[in-house]
């Protein structure tokens, strides 16, 4: 019998070449609240954010909407999931902290198809490797991450050859 579920959701735009927004919403039967980030590039900095709790246990919890601007200067790079924890979870609320790293793992997500229209947009070849190699260009951060971006990996001699 299932007693319990959890519903996240992440919906990403980039109105501008040079902005990224996520929108982020988590529900489930305690809690409800939704997060609207946003991004500038090159740097995938996070510039504003706002948090809206609609549902939540204590009257503490609305508070965190005051530490969640902790979060403004961060950028997608090593390092964030801890800083997101220590500086968003423990001193504010954890579901926004772990609905913020949902937003910043669909903004890199994203980005596969950002680096493709680019490619496309500047005349320039936009095959998966063309692609790959834009990516981390984009987000340098990512090389060694998974196995995709691996120095080592399956792709090696094609994206650092």
């Amino acid at each position: 019998m299932l007693k319990f579920t959890r519903t996240k959701h992440v919906g990403i735009e980039r109105p501008a070449k040079d902005k990224i927004i996520a929108h982020g919403f988590l529900d489930d039967y305690i809690y409800s609240m939704e997060l609207d980030v946003e991004f500038s590039l090159p740097h995938y900095e996070i510039t504003k954010i706002d948090g809206r709790m609609k549902r939540y246990t204590t009257p503490e919890c609305p508070r965190a909407n005051e530490i969640l601007q902790n979060a403004v200067g961060m950028r997608i790079e090593p390092g964030l999931a801890e800083k997101v924890k220590k500086q968003i979870g423990r001193a504010g609320c954890r579901h926004y902290a772990t609905l913020l790293l949902e937003c910043c793992y669909a903004v890199i997500s994203a980005s596969i198809g950002f680096a493709r229209a680019d490619l496309e947009a500047e005349g320039l070849p936009a095959d998966d490797d063309a692609v790959r190699r834009r990516l981390l260009v984009m987000l340098p951060s990512i090389r060694n991450r998974c196995m995709m971006y691996a120095e080592e990996g399956p792709l090696a001699n094609r994206l650092f050859g």
